[in-house]
């Protein structure tokens, strides 16, 4: 009987550890499914919350030219430096620094009593020669006639035509002396080569002056040109006829157009530029020499190109790329570029007309990642 109690206490027991045990599975089994559940809505709201904030912005249609931008010093489209071409001293200076001045209109005047004198005496000695002459040259064909009949001895007749020809000498040699000193009496009386305005006055009323000299220069600036110059790889493109935009710092609310009108055929030795004259009109003579320019050559011009915001492009290791949105998901995409304008890139290839990049937040984004629209 004692045995049988012990055998049956020992049953209870062991029920009792079984039950025991299946209780704290199911409470721990209960308690797993507890903070399974509670989790979900914790992962969502912690996936919500690293939505990057972000900006974008359409691609679209845009016009892109490409400039040619060069620097270079405004010149006179005429610029002559005046000497004396005859000594002697100066009687009468009519001009200033800034005068205008017209085509063949009087300077300088030299002091031109000795030539002329000697004008007087070479027109003198032209017309005694020329009487000379006439006589021998009648003498030589009523001789030449003679001899030809036999009427005269040959000798005779030679001594005559020396005569003549020496008669021909002197003249030319005195039609030569009556030029020379016409020339010489016409270089007292110093003249503008071309129209425009005296840029150089370094002569004074009783100076004593000579050739070699430059006492007085005169500017065209009706016309002004820019000499610039243009690398190899863009001188192609370059055409005589090409219009450009030229700006002057100092003249900060006035753009001018001017021409390309000279290309060099070989480059500068030293720049290795084939240098280009641009030629420009000079409306209300605003343009002085020695202004410092900024010319715009136009290049190439396109029209309807796909474009992007600057800031939407991202640059890692030379390579562009940028993040496209789609249903609050980013691509990263690889693109090419062209030409820029003040605001956007030109998109060679790698995205299409109906997609927004992002613009603005685009720092943090990896490809893949969520995104909220601002």
């Amino acid at each position: 009987m004692r045995k049988a109690g012990i055998s049956h206490f020992k049953e209870v027991g062991l029920v009792k550890k079984i039950l025991l045990y299946f209780l704290v599975i199911s409470l721990l089994l209960t308690g797993c499914g507890q903070v399974k559940s509670g989790v979900a809505p914790a992962e969502e709201e912690n996936e919500k919350s690293q939505s990057v904030y972000v900006k974008t912005s359409p691609v679209e249609a845009g016009d892109f030219v490409r400039f040619l931008s060069l620097p270079g010093n405004l010149q006179p489209s005429e610029q002559a430096y005046i000497t004396a071409k005859v000594s002697g001293t100066v009687q009468k200076v009519y001009v200033d620094i800034g005068t205008k001045v017209g085509k063949g209109q009087s300077l300088c005047k030299i002091e031109d009593t000795t030539f002329d004198l000697q004008h007087r005496k070479a027109l003198s000695d032209l017309s005694a020669e020329q009487i000379r002459y006439g006589d021998a040259e009648k003498n030589y064909e009523r001789m030449k006639a003679l001899c030809e009949a036999g009427a005269i001895a040959k000798a005779d007749f030679e001594t005559i035509e020396s005569q003549f020809n020496m008669a021909k000498e002197n003249l030319n040699r005195a039609q030569y002396d009556y030029e020379l000193a016409s020339e010489n009496l016409k270089e007292t009386n110093i003249t503008s080569p071309f129209s425009g305005t005296v840029s150089l006055k370094d002569v004074s009323e009783g100076e004593n002056i000579g050739p070699g000299k430059s006492i007085l220069a005169v500017v065209s600036t009706d016309r002004m040109y820019v000499e610039t110059g243009v690398a190899e790889q863009d001188i192609v493109a370059v055409k005589e006829g090409q219009r450009v935009t030229i700006n002057i710092g100092t003249l900060k609310d006035n753009t001018f157009e001017g021409r390309v009108t000279h290309i060099g055929p070989v480059p500068d030795p030293s720049t290795k530029a084939y240098p280009v004259k641009i030629t420009v009109e000079n409306r209300d003579n605003l343009l002085k020499a020695g202004m410092f320019a900024t010319v715009e050559i136009l290049l190439d011009e396109r029209k309807d190109s796909l474009s992007v915001p600057k800031e939407a492009v991202i640059t890692e290791d030379g390579l562009k790329y940028v993040f496209v949105e789609k249903e609050g998901k980013v691509e990263k995409k690889l693109i090419e570029i062209g030409y820029a304008n003040d605001n956007r890139l030109e998109v060679l290839s790698g995205l299409k007309s109906d997609e927004m990049v992002v613009s603005v937040g685009h720092k943090d984004l990896t490809d893949g990642s969520s995104v909220e629209i601002k």
